[in-house]
């Protein structure tokens, strides 16, 4: 969000530079000097939501976090300095004549009071500017965020335990399960793509690990691949990683690998082009952000005419419709029924039913979970070693939103939730953020939606497009 306010706040101030000259005076530098430096403090944030992220796992430099937060509140105040002088012009007075003579008088004063005010709470923003600019000299921290630098902490990959759920922990998959195995094994020769779609916790990943391991699926294949793709990553390690994979299966020496260190993409990508001329081959891509992520791989992944098969999951439907030809499969939340029967496998044990009492407790409980079965598990789970007593799991339905950053129980859940937030262009953070003035379960207009983004200043004009198409296409982009 520390982008998305400095943004806003560089945008209306280059428009009070263009529209009141004169009004500004001699305020107009300290403007171009406070525009200038939010401008080079805006290349510095590239990396800020990240630093959010970290702070959901207790990570990252409190220095950076705290810089990061005072720049954003003084973007806002600028924001509320500019409204304000905003509301004041306009309510400066016109007229003619003898009583126009008065208020020509009387807003010439004004004029000059605004003016003053103006130039005074410039000067403050232009201060306190100038401090969040000499604390970051004074602590000389790197707001870059490389996690390649030293000391850097890299959190665990929550995605790894997904491959290692026992078959007796998973409820709900069966059906999605054997239609996507039928994809994989139907009698189609040339090479297809099946990508599975869903939001964040649903399963994409428990689901696809169990379809990789399963022993029909790998008698199918001569050769499989899974690689667990990273939202950053450099096209050439990817391919390294394709390669090592299947150098693994197909007994390739192992030296060959160590001499790709650096060996360059066209050479991976024949190499790889190479191994796989005459196999049967599957390839799973977990968990792919990029959408141009097909064209980083395709060329490598040869059409042998052999009924090869790629599998990915993606939280983003635009990464599927990248792809040519592409079989999605959505994922959808657990039914009720399903929601249920894994609660209660989490909260009480397997073939113990649940108290009377708390059956309308627990009901409400899974439906603040979403059908989400990553939430399930982990309220579930919570909810084991809570006593079975009303007043406790009351107060857990109560707060489970603020526990979902504060308990340790909770916290991996709270990180995978929020990936899909911290991976948004800060514009549409703004505009997903403001869905929450609204009360639950309103229904909002989309004309009166798009229309607030707009007059909110979250909607950045395009050239050759209505705002209000823009706006539209915000609206869209959230939804994908």
């Amino acid at each position: 969000m520390a982008e998305a306010a400095v943004e806003f706040a560089i945008k209306t101030l280059g428009s009070l530079l263009v529209q009141e000259v004169k009004l500004l005076g001699s305020a107009k530098k300290e403007v171009e000097s406070i525009k200038s430096e939010l401008e080079s403090m805006r290349s510095c944030l590239t990396n800020a939501d990240a630093t959010a992220a970290a702070e959901e796992e207790g990570e990252g430099d409190e220095c950076v976090k705290t810089w990061v937060k005072q720049l954003r509140e003084e973007a806002y105040n600028i924001e509320d300095v500019l409204d304000e002088y905003i509301l004041k012009k306009a309510q400066l007075p016109y007229g003619s004549g003898f009583f126009g003579v008065l208020r020509k008088i009387s807003r010439f004063i004004k004029k000059l009071k605004l003016r003053h005010e103006v130039a005074t709470a410039i000067q403050d923003i232009k201060s306190s500017l100038d401090d969040i600019k000499r604390r970051r000299q004074i602590y000389n921290f790197k707001d870059e965020g490389s996690s390649s630098g030293t000391g850097a902490i890299i959190p665990h990959d929550s995605r790894v335990g997904s491959f290692f759920i026992e078959d007796s922990e998973i409820v709900g998959i069966e059906s999605s399960k054997h239609k996507l195995i039928d994809l994989l094994m139907n009698q189609r020769s040339s090479l297809s793509v099946i990508a599975m779609v869903g939001e964040g916790g649903l399963g994409k990943t428990t689901l696809a690990a169990k379809i990789y391991d399963n022993d029909v699926v790998k008698k199918h294949f001569d050769c499989q691949a899974l690689i667990i793709v990273e939202k950053e990553y450099m096209k050439k390690d990817l391919l390294k990683t394709i390669k090592q994979q299947f150098n693994r299966q197909t007994g390739y020496a192992s030296g060959e690998i160590e001499a790709m260190e650096e060996t360059n993409e066209m050479n991976l990508m024949t190499a790889l082009r190479k191994l796989l001329k005459d196999k049967c081959y599957m390839v799973l891509f977990d968990d792919v952000w990029n959408i141009e992520f097909w064209e980083d791989v395709k060329y490598a992944l040869l059409d042998n005419n052999r009924g090869s098969r790629v599998m990915l999951t993606t939280r983003n439907m635009t990464v599927a419709h990248s792809i040519p030809f592409v079989n999605v499969h959505m994922l959808e939340p657990l039914p009720l029924d399903k929601a249920w029967e894994l609660f209660r496998r989490k909260a009480f044990g397997f073939n113990v039913s649940c108290p009377p009492e708390l059956e309308k407790l627990s009901h409400e409980i899974i439906a603040k979970c979403g059908g989400l079965p990553l939430t399930i598990v982990a309220v579930g789970g919570l909810l084991s070693n809570k006593n079975k007593v009303v007043s406790e799991w009351k107060k857990l339905l109560d707060g489970l939103g603020s526990r979902l950053g504060s308990d340790p129980h909770l916290r991996s859940c709270n990180r995978v939730l929020s990936e899909g937030y911290y991976d948004l262009p800060h514009n549409l953070k703004s505009c997903l953020l403001y869905f929450a003035v609204f009360p639950e379960s309103y229904e909002i207009k989309f004309g009166r939606l798009i229309r607030l983004w707009i007059g909110e200043g979250f909607v950045q004009h395009r050239k050759s497009f209505p705002v209000e198409q823009v706006a539209e296409d915000y609206l869209k982009e959230l939804i994908d």
